[in-house]
C-alpha cells in the first residue's frame, strides 16, 4: 500500500490498527478508531449501511458518507470495455502515473 501511495505521490498518513485502542461493537469500533485518529469523516461503501450505526458517528461530530463503487470515473483499460470490480494495480498499469487523476472526479 505504501508503495502504491508514494507512486501516486499520495501523502495520506497509514497507521496500522495496534496504533489504536480497540472497543468491542462493529460500530462503535470503526467511531472510536476515527475519533483517535481525528478523523471528521468516515466514508464506507453502501453495503455496510446494513449493519452501520450512523448514530456513533453523529454523537461524536463525524460525517457518515456512503459512498457507490459503481460511481468510480472509467479509465481506459487494456482489454474489452470497462470493467469497475478490479483494483488500483489495473489502473496503475493502465494508466499509470496519470491514474490520481481520476480520484477526484
Amino acid at each position: 500500500m505504501k508503495a502504491i501511495c508514494s507512486y501516486l505521490n499520495i501523502t495520506t498518513a497509514i497507521t496500522r490498527s495496534s496504533d489504536y485502542d480497540i472497543v468491542e461493537g462493529k460500530t462503535e469500533r470503526l467511531a472510536n478508531i476515527c475519533l483517535q485518529a481525528n478523523a471528521t469523516e468516515y466514508i464506507s461503501g453502501k453495503a455496510a449501511q446494513i449493519y452501520m450505526e450512523p448514530k456513533f458517528f453523529s454523537d461524536h461530530g463525524i460525517k457518515l458518507s456512503w459512498f457507490e463503487y459503481p460511481d468510480y470515473p472509467e479509465y481506459p483499460q487494456l482489454w474489452g470495455g470497462f470493467m469497475h470490480n478490479v483494483s488500483i494495480i489495473d489502473m496503475i498499469f493502465s494508466c499509470g502515473q496519470e491514474s490520481i487523476n481520476f480520484f477526484n472526479k
